[in-house]
């Protein structure tokens, strides 16, 4: 052996020993932080570099978790590189120009909904106003309202039941107001056993509540009664109980029937409008040949991101799921949204989904299960894609914005973690990015599962985990994960015009 081998050998001797004492350290806080937080609990984490590929610490990196919301960030991964930035949902009225007479349409009015998640009541009646100032002061022939862009199935398979009358189950259909949700406000109660006043507030659609909820303590609203809610037809019945230290407080429910909504806010407005219609609402596909008369469109899909990775909006991003369906393979449904993720996804990031199981494109599902691994791939991937800045700018910043507005707000951490959070019971969940103190940006993947700690524990512990990697002086290690990207623009039909 050379001189200049020798030495080259000890170098690497001395770094590979360096990058194992390294490697140690953070394990040992890191099984620390386990042992006395988290004990009995089901963990994954895996830290990587971005630039290199390089895995620098994983525990647990290649096991299946139910990921809660951090199921989001395939879908947005998705949505962004077949619609591109600046895709934009589009809500239409449609008439036959050639059949307005003298203030007259003598023919149909039809509405297109095509799954806008921000579209407002304010914005379906701003519409209406337009066909007035077109000269259309009645209506002889039927109002068409065509809801046939998404199938007619509400909810994704593995939400439970007991979700479904809350705003986060929001029905996804082609009709979107409101982001199909009602509120309540529940007044404060002034003494045990009495019954709590609830009232519909102001910026509610119309419809009925019926109430019949009583004051208890905290503990027998968690063993001794519960609260149930029932909506049908947009109307809401509260019955049970509800602890009083809770009050007052607002309740975001579901309304169950976006049909009926937009049918009534459509005939108010047209009467509102003084737009004189005597016929029948009728529930049907447009004709392609009927031309649009007036046009809303939504903010790109740059911004809708924000609501889907920074707010994680269940709504929003299962708007996007059945949206892709419809786009790429052409049938707006959760399972071919959830067939177009994949197959976008595995073409573009060679991703393998053979050990992937996607039910929804909200993480709502309790079907869903993936690994550290897999988000890791999906964040690395992206780190490398042309398009990365629009989808980094949607995820939530420490103590800054999002859903993690609110935590790692002390000066060292605000701003350092970059990513997407994920809840439910007993489960936790956090992906993304952040720059340790050496200042170099590194990605990682935490999943938390099987926990009977409350959900501000999990948050917690997630958020010492993020501490500990910040304050880690990370180099690199000898596991390289190899960037695979296709060259080929992804493309299966001709984007349909949303």
């Amino acid at each position: 052996m050379n001189k200049h081998t020798l030495c080259f050998f000890l170098t690497s001797l001395m770094l590979s020993s360096s990058l194992q004492a390294q490697d140690q350290k953070f394990a040992e806080k890191f099984d620390k932080l386990i042992k006395q937080y988290l004990p009995n609990t089901a963990i994954g984490l895996i830290i990587q570099d971005p630039k290199s590929g390089n895995i620098l610490f994983e525990y647990h990196g290649e096991d299946n978790f139910y990921p809660a919301s951090n199921t989001k960030l395939f879908t947005a991964a998705a949505a962004l590189k077949f619609f591109g930035p600046n895709f934009q949902y589009q809500t239409t009225i449609h008439a036959l120009t050639n059949k307005i007479a003298q203030g007259t349409l003598n023919d149909n009015l039809y509405f297109v909904f095509r799954g806008d998640p921000s579209l407002s009541a304010n914005d379906l009646t701003s519409l209406i106003k337009q066909v007035k100032d077109k000269g259309i002061n009645q209506i002889k022939g039927q109002v068409i309202i065509d809801d046939k862009s998404f199938d007619d199935v509400p909810y994704a398979p593995g939400w439970t039941w007991d979700s479904i009358p809350w705003a986060y189950s929001a029905p996804v259909t082609s009709i979107i107001l409101n982001t199909n949700k009602m509120r309540v406000k529940l007044n404060k109660a002034e003494a045990l056993n009495e019954k709590i006043k609830m009232e519909r507030t102001e910026d509610s659609p119309p419809f009925n509540l019926t109430t019949n909820v009583t004051a208890v303590t905290l503990d027998e609203s968690e063993h001794s009664c519960q609260l149930n809610v029932k909506v049908k037809n947009n109307d809401v019945k509260i019955t049970g109980c509800w602890p009083i230290n809770k009050t007052p407080t607002v309740f975001e429910l579901a309304m169950d029937n976006p049909k009926l909504m937009a049918k009534n806010l459509i005939l108010q407005s047209l009467k509102e409008n003084q737009i004189e219609f005597a016929g029948e609402v009728v529930f049907m596909k447009t004709p392609k040949e009927i031309p649009a008369l007036v046009t809303k469109r939504s903010l790109p899909l740059k911004n809708i991101l924000r609501q889907v990775l920074s707010e994680s909006n269940n709504l929003y991003t299962e708007s996007l799921t059945k949206a892709l369906g419809l786009a790429f393979l052409g049938q707006g449904s959760f399972q071919v949204g959830i067939q177009a993720i994949e197959e976008i996804l595995a073409q573009d990031l060679q991703m393998d989904f053979s050990n992937i199981n996607l039910s929804d494109g909200s993480g709502q599902s309790r079907y869903n299960l993936f690994s550290p691994s897999h988000v890791s791939q999906l964040l690395y991937h992206m780190y490398h894609d042309p398009q990365f800045s629009f989808f980094y700018e949607a995820l939530s910043t420490a103590g800054k914005s999002g859903t993690l507005a609110e935590r790692m707000k002390n000066k060292n951490m605000v701003g350092k973690v970059v990513a997407k959070t994920g809840s439910a019971l007993g489960t936790s969940a956090l992906s993304g990015y952040f720059t340790a103190n050496n200042g170099t940006q590194y990605l990682f993947s935490i999943m938390i599962n099987q926990s009977l700690n409350d959900n501000a524990a999990l948050k917690s512990f997630e958020d010492k985990i993020c501490q500990l990697m910040v304050e880690t002086s990370w180099n690199e290690m000898p596991r390289t994960r190899s960037l695979k990207q296709s060259t080929q623009p992804v493309s299966k039909l001709t984007p349909i015009p949303f």
